[in-house]
């Protein structure tokens, strides 16, 4: 996850309200149309969000999404956020899948070692499989994993040029802290 900070001179409440006017809030009639709507939608809850760009064309579940809240700060906030993916569900299916080829590899080679009853030239092949099948399902998680990943990373992007250009106006840039000089003694 990217995590990232931008320290505005507006009090939370008006930083809430900026999101709330920015984007799209779940209802049921907004849900009904997809075409219509802004290009993010989220959820405002106090002082904290999540956002997520809105997907016209695709279902992609794994889209990134952005997490954050509004920090009182002084006279202004800071909005603390991360934007990223969990792919916990992925993993635990990925793990169930590959565990399941596995035994049904061995249970292939173990069948086909018994048939064979020690011809080991016909043996060959039935351990092959054994060793093929879970590489495949290696191979083809990783792939998806990698291919997933990519089609976030424009997501990714454009929520983080979103929240710093509707804050544009507004962000305080850090102070420079002038290095005191050496006194001679």
């Amino acid at each position: 996850m990217k995590h990232s900070q931008v320290v505005v001179n507006l009090p939370p409440d008006e930083v809430m309200r900026r999101l709330a006017t920015s984007i799209d809030q779940p209802s049921l009639g907004r849900l009904m149309n997809p075409f219509g709507g802004k290009d993010f939608y989220g959820q405002l809850n106090g002082y904290q969000f999540w956002l997520r760009s809105r997907r016209r064309w695709s279902r992609n579940s794994f889209a990134p999404v952005c997490r954050g809240n509004a920090i009182p700060n002084g006279s202004g906030s800071t909005i603390d956020f991360s934007i990223g993916v969990k792919y916990t569900i992925l993993w635990i299916f990925g793990g169930i899948f590959l565990l399941l080829s596995l035994v049904f590899a061995l249970f292939l080679g173990m069948i086909g070692f018994v048939m064979t009853t020690g011809d080991s030239r016909s043996a060959i092949p039935s351990l092959l499989v054994a060793i093929i099948m879970p590489l495949f399902v290696i191979v083809f998680f990783g792939g998806f994993f990698f291919i997933t990943k990519q089609m976030g990373k424009s997501d990714e992007r454009n929520l983080s040029y979103f929240l710093q250009s509707l804050f544009r106006d507004v962000i305080v840039q850090p102070a420079q802290f002038a290095q005191p000089l050496a006194t001679p003694r």
